[in-house]
C-alpha cells in the first residue's frame, strides 16, 4: 500500500522537496508480525530507492522526532493501524501537514465511513480520484470539500501497458473480507465457496496461465485458529502452487499483473476501478443482487453494470469460455467509455496535480 509513489518519485527530482519513506510499526495482525513486515517492506523499497530516501523506525528502537523532521506527511493509510505517534491524529496535533491520497479507489458504501472519520477532516489536503469520489466525499466527511482537491488516482500513474506474452493469462483475485474476519461491514469476500474451485480451474484449462494474487491480508485472516489455521492454508497454497500454469503472485506491484493479463475474476475493493484502467474484461463476484444496491456507491455500480457477474461457478466458467476465449464481449466499448470518461481523470498526470497545488499553497511556484 503505497498510493504515493508517483508523488514521491516526482518530489525525488524537485529541489523544492526533500522526500523519505518512513517504514513504521503496523500492529493490524499483532506484535510478532511487526518486524518481520517492516523488514519485507524495506526489502521492496531497495528495489526502487537507494538507502538515502528509507527510514526504519521499530518498537524498541525509535529516537525519530516528527516535530524536527517533518514539515508535511502522506500516509499510506487513513487508519491508525501504529503507534499514537504515527497516527493522523498525532500529526494534526503536532501541526505538521497531512496529505492523504486513497490507497484504493474508494467506491463502496463503506467507505462513506471512512470519509467520515476524524483522519480526513484533520488532513491539510485531500486528493480525490473522479467527480463520484468528490461528491461523496462532499456529502459524507466532516469537512465537507474545503480540503479536498479533485486530481485524479495518483497511485494509477504508475500504470502502463507492456508487451503481452503468448497466451491467455487470467488474474484471480480474491478479497480479504470473510465473513468472521476484520472487517464484516465489508463483507465482499466469496473466496471460501469458491476455493476448492479455483483449485479445479489450472486442470481445466491447462493452455491458460493464471495469476492468483490474493488480498495479502486473506491467508492472514484465514491461518487463524478460527479459520482455516497456518496447516490449511499451507496446503492450499501448496495445491496452489503446485499447477504448472499458475503464477502465485505476492510482489508489492501488482501493475504488471494487470498488464500480462486478458482478463480478471475478482471480488476485490479497489481493484473493481482499477481494472478499468486496462480497459479489459472483468468478472466480479458477488453473493446475491442485493449487494450491488446495498454494498455500492453510484461509482460502484456504474463499474458493475460493465462487468461480467457471477453468482455462482457456472457463471465464471461462461466468463472463461466466452469473453476470454471465444471473445465474445458485448460490454467491451462501453467499458472502455466508462474508463476514459469517467474513471481516468488526468491520467497519467494526476500526480502532476498534486504537486501543481502543493507548490501554490505552499507559495513554492517558481
Amino acid at each position: 500500500m503505497f498510493p504515493a509513489r508517483p508523488l514521491f518519485e516526482k518530489l525525488i527530482c524537485d529541489d523544492l522537496f526533500n522526500p523519505f519513506i518512513l517504514i513504521i510499526p503496523n500492529l493490524r495482525f499483532g506484535k510478532d508480525k511487526i518486524a518481520e513486515g517492516q523488514l519485507r517492506c524495506r526489502a521492496e523499497m531497495l528495489k526502487s530507492y537507494s538507502e538515502e530516501y528509507i527510514k526504519l523506525v521499530s518498537l524498541e528502537n525509535d529516537d525519530f522526532d516528527i516535530r524536527k523532521e517533518v514539515d508535511i506527511v502522506v500516509p499510506s493509510l487513513p487508519y491508525d493501524i501504529s503507534i499514537d505517534k504515527y497516527n493522523i491524529r498525532n500529526f494534526h496535533k503536532n501541526n505538521k501537514l497531512s496529505v492523504l491520497i486513497n490507497y484504493g479507489f474508494f467506491r463502496s458504501v463503506y467507505d462513506r465511513k471512512i470519509y467520515a472519520s476524524y483522519a480526513y477532516s484533520s488532513c491539510w489536503k485531500v486528493f480525490l480520484e473522479t467527480e463520484y469520489n468528490l461528491a461523496e466525499y462532499e456529502n459524507y466527511s466532516l469537512s465537507k470539500r474545503q480540503n479536498a482537491v479533485l486530481s485524479g488516482y495518483c497511485k494509477m500513474d504508475s500504470y502502463k501497458e507492456i508487451e503481452k506474452r503468448n497466451g491467455l493469462t487470467i488474474m484471480i483475485c480474491p478479497h480479504h473480507s470473510i465473513d468472521g474476519g476484520y472487517n464484516d461491514d465489508l463483507r465482499l469476500s466469496n473466496f471460501i465457496a469458491y476455493a476448492e474451485f479455483f483449485l479445479t480451474l489450472p486442470s481445466k484449462y491447462p493452455n491458460i496461465t493464471f495469476i492468483f494474487r490474493p488480498h495479502p491480508a486473506l491467508f492472514l485472516l484465514l491461518g487463524t485458529p478460527a479459520q482455516w489455521g497456518r496447516a490449511k492454508v499451507d496446503d492450499y497454497i501448496s495445491k496452489m502452487k503446485a499447477h504448472e500454469n499458475v503464477i502465485f503472485s505476492e510482489q508489492a506491484d501488482y501493475f504488471q499483473d494487470f498488464a500480462l493479463s486478458d482478463g480478471i475474476i475478482q471480488d476485490c475493493g479497489s481493484y473493481l476501478v482499477e481494472y478499468f484502467y486496462t480497459k479489459k474484461p472483468c468478472c466480479y463476484m458477488l453473493k446475491s443482487k442485493n449487494d450491488i444496491d446495498e454494498k455500492f456507491t453510484k461509482l460502484g455500480k456504474l463499474c458493475l453494470d460493465n462487468c461480467y457477474i457471477a453468482y455462482e461457478e457456472k457463471h465464471i466458467i461462461e466468463f472463461i469460455d466466452d469473453v476470454l476465449i471465444n471473445g465474445h464481449d458485448p460490454k467491451k466499448l462501453s467499458r472502455k467509455r466508462l474508463a476514459e470518461e469517467k474513471i481516468m481523470f488526468n491520467y497519467p498526470k494526476a500526480t502532476d496535480v498534486i504537486v501543481h497545488e502543493l507548490k501554490r499553497e505552499l507559495e513554492l511556484e517558481k
